[in-house]
């Protein structure tokens, strides 16, 4: 997810849930936060992605990396 981050330059983090569901937080530019959202989906072959729930939030200023939070 990292990879897919970088490519489409996008900020934010991401966590696995005791669940096992993930949960993302991403901000990029328009075109490039859909081809993001379209990675998560289709991207990588060991993932199964049974739903995906989107909701727009207030971006968040000076961020600058995508993380991995444990």
């Amino acid at each position: 997810m990292r990879d897919a981050a970088e490519k489409f330059a996008a900020t934010g983090w991401v966590r696995n849930l005791p669940d096992g569901s993930v949960e993302v937080e991403a901000q990029a530019e328009g075109k490039d936060l859909s081809a993001f959202e379209n990675e998560l989906i289709t991207g990588h072959t060991m993932a199964r992605v049974g739903s995906l729930a989107a909701q727009e939030l207030p971006v968040r200023e000076g961020e600058e990396e995508f993380r991995i939070v444990f």
